[in-house]
């Protein structure tokens, strides 16, 4: 008898119940039960065995275009650069805002304060909770229709922080009302 795990099998002197099948007796040193340091180490690596697959899973499971598979003979795609994490707004106070299925891009907006600020989502993912979004502390929720962008103005104060994230409270961002100057 042996104990499967992560598709490879831990030895059978490694089971207490197996070790009492062959007729082991607890003894001082190692009691019924214990396992040896022997066996602690299989069982190491095969749990470090089964998170290595499982993240190497999860890494290969992406759906951005770098992963995509092209023709033989074909270029690549072109790989996408990634949004920056902290944006300001154009001359005209004006932030466009994406909904992905991992949350807001950008996820901080740093804005003068005082000054009005527009901010334009769109949603462009269909199965996300980031149906809608909610600035709490303003008491603010708007719908995001799949596609279509949704705007909101509104003016941060300097040294503030303004919150807004989709309605299950997931996907958080903020707005950094940064002093006049």
């Amino acid at each position: 008898m042996s104990l499967a795990l992560a598709g490879a099998k831990l030895p059978d002197y490694c089971l207490p119940i197996a070790a009492a099948r062959r007729g082991a007796s607890p003894s001082p040193s190692r009691p019924l039960g214990a396992l040896s340091l022997e066996c602690h180490h299989v069982i190491a690596r095969l749990l470090l065995a089964s998170i290595a697959a499982a993240a190497l899973a999860a890494c290969s499971s992406g759906n951005d275009k770098a992963s995509a598979k092209t023709p033989a003979g074909s270029a690549a795609a072109p790989i996408e650069k990634a949004a920056p994490a902290i944006v300001r707004p154009d001359a005209e106070g004006k932030v466009e805002i994406t909904a992905t299925a991992d949350g807001f891009v950008p996820s901080r907006i740093e804005a003068e304060g005082g000054k009005p600020l527009k901010l334009v989502f769109t949603r462009k993912v269909e199965k996300s909770c980031m149906t809608a979004v909610v600035f709490p502390s303003l008491e603010i929720e708007k719908d995001l229709p799949l596609d279509e962008p949704v705007e909101i103005e509104l003016t941060p104060e300097a040294g503030a922080t303004i919150a807004f994230q989709c309605p299950m409270g997931m996907g958080r961002s903020t707005i950094v009302g940064l002093p006049n100057g």
